[in-house]
């Protein structure tokens, strides 16, 4: 009698952190799924969850920093250049890796069916730390100000809006498929400048990170990965400009300064998806396009 269910076939997918220090291989079925945790840590990373049957180490064995919280059963492993979360592993469960660090085409990711655990049922509950800099200086209208930050501590913001995010959301959200932002699962948002405030509990709790042609600074917590915001370069040269971004106003750049949404308390993901409030990027075509840094 043949087997009912038949083991899958497994294909080699290889994978990296954003800057390349870090490279595998991973053994795993066609990616058409993915998992995903609602809990304080993987939702604030945008981790997409996958248990390869084989892992190889090709580069960077031994240089990811680890992170733990609530218990510290699992160690969540992430490039501490980069700050792309790689791995998970827990003693006693399989190895989990996120699929947001595999070299593929970004809609194969997003496009993935989800399949969705409840970690955030799970004990002990998560408490974000209080938003300890000062109030954005933003003067808008019948304002609501929206607190959060990394899952550590170390950096807090404060973003004011219009009102509800659902109704004011600061010029829009977008769900990008750039490499960072596909690498980070960010869903940024595009406050004022005056209407974010970013604080950090000391200089080296934000790590910052540029690649390609270096006009936006990436900033993540140094100590839980958890990415915060784009900072944008003050000087660019006009020529260097105009070469990727033609006849676009440079001021008219620089006035938002886009902050992941993921890090953000309050949201209500559910109502933002049901009324299509999340636009998906389309900046992967963009050139110059990402290749994997040898």
């Amino acid at each position: 009698m043949s087997d009912p269910t038949p083991t899958p076939e497994l294909k080699t997918y290889d994978g990296n952190c954003h800057c390349g220090a870090f490279k595998f291989t991973a053994r795993l079925p066609e990616l058409t799924s993915v998992n995903y945790c609602n809990c304080s840590y993987c939702s604030k990373k945008g981790y997409r969850w996958l248990f390869p049957r084989e892992c190889t180490v090709l580069k960077g064995e031994g240089t990811l920093k680890e992170y733990k919280f609530a218990t510290g059963s699992r160690s969540h492993q992430f490039c501490g250049i980069c700050g792309t979360t790689v791995l998970a592993e827990r003693q006693g469960y399989p190895l989990a890796i996120n699929a947001n660090a595999l070299d593929v085409p970004a809609a194969v990711i997003l496009d993935a069916k989800v399949g969705v655990y409840d970690g955030k049922a799970k004990d002990p509950q998560y408490i974000p730390a209080k938003f300890a800099g000062t109030e954005p200086t933003a003067e808008i209208e019948d304002s609501r100000t929206y607190y959060g930050g990394c899952h550590c501590g170390a950096v807090t913001v404060a973003m004011k809006t219009g009102g509800d995010l659902v109704d004011h959301a600061p010029e829009g959200i977008l769900e990008c498929d750039c490499s960072i932002c596909l690498k980070h699962g960010t869903i940024l948002t595009y406050p004022l400048k005056s209407a974010l405030s970013v604080h950090a509990s000391s200089p080296s709790a934000l790590t910052t990170y540029t690649f390609g042609r270096k006009f936006n600074e990436h900033k993540f917590c140094s100590n839980c990965g958890v990415y915060i915001y784009i900072h944008k370069k003050e000087h660019i040269d006009e020529e260097d400009w105009r070469k990727f971004k033609g006849d676009a106003s440079q001021d008219r750049w620089r006035r938002t300064q886009p902050v992941n949404l993921r890090v953000i308390e309050g949201v209500d993901w559910e109502v933002l998806r049901e009324k299509g409030l999340i636009e998906r990027g389309d900046w992967s075509k963009m050139e110059p396009k990402y290749v994997v840094p040898e």
